[in-house]
């Protein structure tokens, strides 16, 4: 096992290393490698067998070390394993740039009236298919979905009604799943919430009753208070 200390600088790094496309777990282990040569090593890392009590080689330890960093990430919910790879969970983090993907697809959708967007919003199920192509770059379907739905709605928090301004003049906001993404919950408009950065993780961390939920509205309880929102375009 590495040190604690290149354990905790797993933790931090693996945040900041997946790409918003997603990574293997190789992918993780070759950038890694790169930015912190200093916790590399080529100890093998050995189990023991509890049954045939046969010891086991199972990659070096370092590459051990940073899949209990990985296990560590999931069960916070910091990141996400879908199809094999890894994405930070939700698909949004303030600290993170834009892929050149996604600008690309930003870039595209500012040119769209607002009555192109919820028409295109409106054909979207979930069984529309996983993945499409902007600019020659093949992304997931449901970045689209979710820079569509945030422009819809001017970006504005659907508890609070804010809007956070950005010094390069557009806003952030962020978009919360009702039926979280973990639990198979699609990148549809009556599973999203368009929401500010604080109410995101109270809607995530706090306590929720959701009381009804159908593809017009939301009624919820969260943290003691109740809110009837609407999920209509």
């Amino acid at each position: 096992m590495p040190s604690e200390k290149c354990f905790s600088k797993f933790r931090e790094i693996i945040p900041e290393i997946i790409r918003k496309d997603g990574s293997e777990l190789q992918d993780i282990y070759t950038e890694i490698k790169k930015a912190l040569p200093e916790c590399v090593d080529s100890e093998p890392f050995t189990y023991v067998k509890r049954k045939s009590g046969k010891s086991v080689k199972a990659g070096l330890r370092w590459q051990h070390g940073v899949r209990q960093a990985i296990d560590n990430l999931r069960r916070r919910n910091v990141i996400t394993l879908e199809d094999h790879k890894w994405y930070i969970y939700g698909f949004t983090d303030s600290e993170l740039e834009y892929s050149k993907a996604e600008y690309l697809l930003e870039e595209e959708n500012s040119r769209l009236e607002k009555t192109q967007l919820i028409e295109s919003l409106r054909s979207i199920s979930p069984k529309s298919s996983e993945y499409i192509t902007v600019s020659g770059i093949r992304l997931k379907r449901d970045y689209d979905t979710i820079d569509k739905l945030k422009r819809v709605r001017d970006y504005r928090c659907q508890i609070c009604g804010k809007t956070i301004p950005k010094k390069d003049g557009g806003f952030y906001i962020e978009a919360a799943h009702i039926k979280a993404k973990k639990e198979k919950g699609p990148e549809t408009v009556d599973n999203l919430l368009i929401l500010c950065p604080n109410h995101h993780k109270e809607f995530d961390y706090g306590d929720l009753k959701i009381i009804q939920h159908t593809k017009e509205l939301i009624i919820f309880r969260l943290n003691g208070s109740e809110y009837n929102i609407s999920l209509s375009l």
